[in-house]
């Protein structure tokens, strides 16, 4: 470790720093995760710890702007490392071109990844912005323009469709220069030491539009972590501090997923969640990019497939398919009714509906919500919404299914409006929850090849128990259990088990 400082050309150092090069003895490195552009290594000194990171790869970032930054930044209280010195390392046969930074070890790595903490993220950035905005910004504070950014936007000039949608977004958006912001700020570059958190890796620091970090951090979250309520959390936290609007939102992601969609035209793939992203972003579909979701990956609902046609799929398949459930999200879409993914805006409508049997906080529901996704991901069940396609936010009805591979058996769980008791209006209830009830026995039944559906309902229940009898259910037994929901308490309450067989079996 001695000998690699001391092959260092420092430009600028602290009188601390110094004091080390001058007498190294007593000095011992501790072991450092690097990362992609950089190499990490630490030192320590007695009760002094030191950081030294050197960018031996590809990115050759001006070392003396960050250092002058952090001190800047440390000046007006922000929470980041204290710069120490920094300077040019000789590379093998490439010259003193690798840019050097040593800050003081501020604390150590996030290793859960829970709310509070992801929260803390949010409030960490928004400080940061709030905190800069208001004070005096010095000339050295790199300002480029996205299109010009050699990191996240490197070559799209070449791709001109990419290249002028991002111009129109940017305009669109009314970018500014108003704070400095990091434009990488996630748990992997915060640290936390004595409960408090410090943001590293300011490599990217310029002075710029805070919505575009927020952006870019929300879709950190979105595509990496596979549960979306850390996303959420870290949603939340910010809003609460800057609020926005949804269009705002829309086009400052569209703005981060146009530079994933560049570098997937460079060879790198984009993930599941990115091309969800994409897909289900509206200024991107008012662009083209993207594809409305319920008609992307719509099935058309049809009646029940017939004996014969259901007989020759099964004798195919031996067993479930599960690929047609798990692969990509099964929207099921008709005329009249539409099986929806449930996402985080009908969190009102299903807080209304849990809420005849549960009371539930709103934000409860809204966990609910990301619970939900997750269990997609994890394979463990499928959850629509049923909706009017002409009211997607308006959620009439909740259907979860968990599969039974054993027994080719779907287990239903379902949160059904009650029947109401004008004639028009029920006419119109069997319509739209009887039409998704036979849509969700149509697609178990022809597509992933159940055997059988199964469902229980409190008896109480009479209207949701006659419209899965009128489509095809039929009550096998009653039993007692010790712990339902209902009127707002879990109670006992005696169930109606009812089951819909395959009809091609």
């Amino acid at each position: 470790m001695t000998g690699m400082l001391q092959r260092i050309e420092w430009r600028q150092t602290t009188p601390e720093w110094d004091e080390l090069l001058l007498d190294p003895a007593g000095t011992q490195p501790f072991p450092m995760e690097s990362g992609f552009e950089a190499e990490v290594a630490g030192v320590a000194r007695g009760s002094l710890r030191y950081v030294v990171k050197t960018w031996s790869k590809h990115a050759r970032p001006d070392a003396g702007v960050q250092y002058r930054l952090l001190e800047w930044m440390k000046g007006l209280g922000m929470s980041v490392p204290t710069p120490v010195a920094w300077g040019q390392s000789e590379g093998e046969g490439e010259g003193r071109d690798w840019p050097v930074l040593v800050t003081v070890h501020g604390g150590e790595a996030i290793v859960k990844a829970d709310a509070e903490t992801v929260a803390a993220s949010a409030r960490l950035m928004a400080g940061f912005h709030r905190a800069s905005a208001a004070a005096d910004m010095p000339d050295f504070i790199p300002r480029p323009e996205l299109e010009n950014h050699a990191y996240f936007y490197a070559g799209i000039r070449d791709e001109p469709e990419l290249h002028d949608l991002l111009r129109v977004l940017v305009e669109s958006a009314g970018v500014c220069n108003e704070c400095v912001i990091h434009m990488d700020l996630h748990l992997a570059n915060i640290v936390v030491r004595e409960g408090r958190y410090m943001a590293l890796d300011w490599t990217n620091g310029q002075l710029g539009d805070r919505r575009i970090d927020y952006a870019r951090t929300l879709v950190y979250y979105s595509t990496f972590f596979a549960d979306p309520w850390r996303a959420s959390a870290f949603r939340s936290a910010y809003l609460s501090e800057y609020p926005m609007t949804e269009k705002e939102e829309s086009l400052f992601e569209a703005i981060v997923l146009v530079g994933l969609l560049l570098q997937e035209r460079r060879g790198q793939p984009l993930s599941l969640r990115a091309r969800r992203l994409v897909r289900r972003n509206e200024a991107l579909r008012e662009a083209g990019l993207g594809t409305a979701p319920r008609s992307s990956k719509r099935r058309k609902i049809d009646e029940v497939p017939g004996t014969a046609k259901v007989q020759a799929q099964a004798s195919k398949i031996g067993g479930m398919n599960l690929t047609a459930a798990f692969g990509d999200f099964p929207w099921l879409g008709g005329s009249s009714v539409e099986l929806a993914k449930i996402e985080p805006f009908h969190a009102e409508a299903l807080h209304a509906l849990i809420n005849r049997d549960r009371r539930q906080s709103l934000n409860a529901v809204r966990n609910i919500v990301g619970h939900l996704e997750r269990d997609y991901y994890k394979r463990k069940s499928v959850s629509w919404g049923i909706v009017a396609p002409d009211e997607p936010e308006a959620l009439a009805g909740w259907m979860t299914v968990h599969f039974d591979k054993k027994t080719r058996t779907a287990l239903l769980a379902a949160v059904l409006p009650d029947r109401p008791e004008e004639r028009e209006a029920a006419a119109a209830w069997m319509a739209l929850t009887g039409g998704a009830v036979r849509a969700l026995g149509a697609y178990l039944f022809h597509h992933v090849h159940v055997e059988e559906i199964r469902a229980e309902l409190p008896l109480a229940k009479e209207g949701a128990i006659g419209l899965l009898s009128d489509c095809g259910f039929r009550m096998i037994e009653t039993v007692r259990r010790e712990s339902v929901w209902q009127n707002g308490v879990k109670e006992p309450a005696d169930m109606a088990v009812l089951a819909w067989r395959n009809p091609g079996e």
